[in-house]
């Protein structure tokens, strides 16, 4: 086979290979939802209102009048971590200070054990992609895996003849692969792509085809690295009398602008091949940044609780001051 120049259009080679889930699952997958700083968030502002409910009660002690109000500090704890584990509460306050600051806890906990359950069934329910090679050497360095190129493509000769020692190398295996298994130079792509589905089993082919390839088979992985530089040609028999006309008419197409449209069309239309279910978001760790409204929420029910308590203990004092003094009268 011949390959005539000027080139139709240049691409990128690539790899392509059957992903494998090779994700570490740990009892710590309950926490992925959240960020160790939201935690830490979470765990402060539980403190901070265990603290403030404790101290109002302490303060108004002698306002108790409901039957299922706390009176204990262990009262109070339990409330606290009941709260967070969404669990509901009867809590009817006589005291209009800590009702302020009991609403605010509990807008807070909706907000935060919502946010927290939505991203724990995505953990769950989707998969992330985990890459198990970053370079061609990783892939060569696996026994495991054979690779399979079309026998007689260009890229065939650029391996066989490149002095890049990772080409060199994936030339080398190709080569005693093929003495086990002669496939791995079909000229049948779908036969390399059944063997790659197959499972250990890497295809290289130049990037427009992997695209279709993995469009239709959402279970594949590119290696992702832009392996060679490569010209797309028309290809003829050696020695074919045909060669001179095939070579000039190529010469005419590309003078006339005709191969850089088509490649420019082309491109528009390979540009966005995603297998769709590489468009779902996958779960990540959510930071305060993404619920830092909630704590801006509980922040502003924090002080308008204690602004109330304030004005609550000022107005008993008033109310005995007076009663003290038209006792004395």
């Amino acid at each position: 086979m011949e390959y005539l120049l000027p080139a139709i259009y240049y691409d990128y080679t690539d790899v392509i290979y059957k992903e494998e889930n090779n994700e570490v699952t740990s009892w710590a997958t309950i926490l992925r939802p959240f960020s160790p700083a939201v935690f830490m968030a979470i765990a402060g502002s539980a403190g901070s209102f265990f603290i403030l409910y404790v101290s109002a009660m302490a303060l108004l002690r002698k306002t108790h009048k409901v039957r299922n109000e706390p009176k204990t500090v262990t009262d109070v704890l339990w409330f606290t971590i009941s709260s967070l584990v969404k669990q509901g509460s009867t809590v009817k306050s006589s005291s209009q200070s800590i009702r302020v600051l009991v609403s605010s806890w509990m807008l807070f906990t909706v907000i935060i054990i919502a946010v927290y359950t939505a991203n724990l069934t995505a953990v769950f329910s989707v998969r992330p992609v985990v890459k198990q090679f970053s370079s061609l050497g990783q892939l060569l360095d696996n026994p495991k895996y054979k690779i399979g190129v079309l026998h007689g493509s260009i890229l065939t000769m650029i391996l066989k003849n490149s002095s890049h020692p990772d080409y060199r190398r994936a030339w080398n295996k190709i080569l005693k692969d093929s003495k086990d298994d002669p496939d791995v130079f079909t000229t049948n792509e779908t036969k390399h792509v059944q063997k790659v589905i197959g499972g250990y089993y890497a295809f290289i082919r130049n990037d427009a085809g992997l695209r279709i390839f993995t469009r239709e088979n959402c279970g594949l992985q590119r290696l992702g690295l832009s392996l060679v530089w490569q010209p797309v040609c028309l290809g003829v028999p050696k020695r074919s009398t045909l060669n001179v006309e095939f070579a000039e008419t190529m010469k005419r197409l590309e003078t006339s602008g005709i191969f850089n449209y088509w490649w420019n069309v082309h491109i528009s239309q390979l540009k966005h091949i995603t297998c769709p279910s590489r468009q779902r978001s996958v779960s990540s760790s959510i930071t305060l940044d993404d619920i830092k409204s909630g704590f801006v929420l509980l922040g502003a029910g924090i002080g308008a609780a204690v602004l109330s308590l304030f004005i609550e203990i000022l107005w008993n004092t008033i109310r005995r001051k007076c009663k003290i003094h038209r006792k004395i009268l």
